[in-house]
C-alpha cells in the first residue's frame, strides 16, 4: 500500500537533497561556510518539523525556533524566539515568567498555513504595555472574544490567525535567566487520531518551508565595514 504520507515523505527527502546540492554548488570555494551550511540545513529542517509536523493547536507549546543553536533568518545574538500554533476559533492563556529578560513580546500572525511564511500581523503585546502580577508574571489571553480576566492583556484573534511567536531579550544572554513562556488552550482537545492526509499535508508544509528558506541563501557578499539603511517593518511583514 502506498500512502499519501509515503509520497510526501519522498518529496521532502528530494527537497532536502536539492537544497544540499545547491549549497555545495554555491559554496564550493568557501569551505568554512559550506560546513556551516550543513548545520543550517539541519536547523531549518528541525524548525520545519517543530512548526508543521508536531504543531498541535489543541495542545500547544512554545518551541524555540531561533536561538544559540538555531541560526537562520533574522538571527539576533541577544534575543530568543519561540513558536506556538494557533487555531483562530480557540481561546488560549499565555503566562510569562520574565526571569532577567529586559523586553518580551508576543505576536500573533495570520496568513498561509502550508509552510510558507505568515504574511500579516494579527496583534501584538509587549512587556512595556502590560500589567504584571505581584510575583512579576505577565498574563495574556489570545482569543476571538474579550477575556473575562480584567488584568490580562488581550490579543484578538482574526480568522486567518495561524501562529504566535515570542521574543525576549537579555542584557547578558550568556548568564541571564531567560523568560519562561507557557500556553494552554481553554477547551479540552478531542481524541487524537492519526490521519494519512493530514500527516502528508504537514510533511509537504515542511518541504515548502525548507524550499522557501533555501531560496534566499547564501546571501550575496556584503561590503566589509559598511552598514545598510535600517529595514522598515510595516504592518504586513515577513516574521
Amino acid at each position: 500500500m502506498t500512502t499519501q504520507t509515503e509520497t510526501a515523505f519522498t518529496e521532502l527527502l528530494d527537497t532536502v537533497a536539492a537544497t544540499h546540492a545547491h549549497m555545495v554548488e554555491q559554496l564550493a570555494d568557501d569551505p568554512t561556510t559550506l560546513l556551516e551550511a550543513h548545520k543550517w540545513i539541519l536547523s531549518i529542517l528541525q524548525v520545519a518539523a517543530e512548526v508543521n509536523l508536531w504543531a498541535d493547536t489543541a495542545r500547544p507549546r512554545f518551541v524555540e525556533i531561533v536561538g544559540p543553536y538555531k541560526k537562520w533568518g533574522g538571527d539576533n545574538s541577544d534575543a530568543f524566539y519561540c513558536y506556538a500554533p494557533i487555531d483562530p476559533t480557540r481561546s488560549y492563556r499565555v503566562t510569562i515568567a520574565p526571569g532577567d529578560a529586559v523586553y518580551m513580546s508576543l505576536t500573533v500572525y495570520g496568513g498561509p498555513n502550508d509552510g510558507r511564511y505568515s504574511e500579516r500581523i494579527v496583534g501584538t503585546v509587549n512587556s512595556r504595555d502590560v500589567a504584571r502580577s505581584p510575583d512579576g508574571t505577565i498574563r495574556i489571553v489570545v482569543s476571538p472574544e474579550p477575556p473575562s480576566d480584567p488584568d490580562a492583556a488581550w490579543i484578538k484573534l482574526e480568522p486567518d490567525a495561524v501562529a504566535a511567536i515570542t521574543r525576549d531579550y537579555l542584557d547578558h544572554p550568556t548568564t541571564g535567566r531567560r523568560a519562561a513562556w507557557y500556553i494552554e488552550a481553554d477547551d479540552p482537545p478531542d481524541t487524537f487520531r492519526e490521519d494519512d492526509a493530514d500527516l502528508a499535508r504537514r510533511i509537504r508544509a515542511m518541504a515548502t518551508w525548507v524550499r522557501e528558506q533555501a531560496s534566499i541563501v547564501p546571501l550575496p557578499p556584503a561590503t566589509p565595514n559598511a552598514i545598510d539603511p535600517p529595514y522598515p517593518v510595516p504592518t504586513a511583514t515577513f516574521g
